[in-house]
Formats: C-alpha cells, structure tokens, sequence
C-alpha cells in the first residue's frame, strides 16, 4: 500500500509540473529582456550600468508597453508590472530626462486621456471622460 501511494502521490506530482509547464506562456524576448535586467538591477541597484541597461530594456512605446505589461491574456509581466513601472519611475533620480522623456511618450500615445477624479480644467481640452 505505500509503495502505490508513493507512485500515485509522483504521479500526481509529474502530472501538475506537466500541466503547468505546457499551459504557463513563455516571455517574449522584450519581457525576457526587461526581466533580467530588472533582477540585475535589484541585485546591484547602484550600478549605473544596471541602471541604464534597465533603461534601455523597458519599453519604448505604447505598443511595447502593452504587449509586456497589458496583453489581452493577462500574461508576459502583467501581474508584476507595478514593480518594474515603480523601479523605472525610481531611476528618475538618476536619469531625470530619459525617464520623464519616455513616460510622457508612453502617455501622449495612449492618448493622455482624463479620467475621473481630475477636474475638467486640469486635462487641458476640457473633455475629460466620465
């Protein structure tokens, strides 16, 4: 009897690696990329190389930003993408013109919108959605 419930309990084990391993989405190479520069960068947060490899490795635009933080599937880095958005917005210490550069491209592409919350005057146009 034990030796049937050590195979079966192997079994089950064999079965859920298996499972997790077909259905878990391999990282593009963008995220890929992000990634390990984010885990360099949090093994060495003051190297300045880390920091400007982390830099050049986020994303560019608003369809780099989507495809590895908001993909249609929930996938690549969205559950931790307020981790890696938070350490960008951190490098802004060091990196005060790259960051707010790159931010306000993001932004101006996914329309800069005002949402509620924001008084109709702030947003500029005076069309805030609500």
């Amino acid at each position: 009897m034990k030796i049937f419930l050590k195979t079966f309990a192997a079994g089950l084990l064999a079965m859920f690696i298996c499972v997790n391993l077909c259905f878990s989405q391999a990282l593009s190479p963008a995220a890929m990329k992000l990634k390990t520069a984010y885990v360099q960068l949090k093994i060495y947060p003051g190297a300045k190389p880390k920091q400007l490899a982390y830099l050049k490795a986020f994303p560019q635009n608003k369809q780099q930003f989507i495809e590895i933080f908001a993909p249609a599937n929930n996938g690549q880095l969205y559950s931790s993408s307020h981790e890696y958005i938070n350490t960008f917005i951190g490098l802004a210490q060091n990196y005060p013109a790259e960051v707010m550069e790159r931010s306000i491209s993001i932004g101006n592409e996914m329309g800069g919108r005002c949402y509620r919350g924001y008084a109709k005057r702030d947003c500029g146009t005076g069309s805030a959605e609500y």
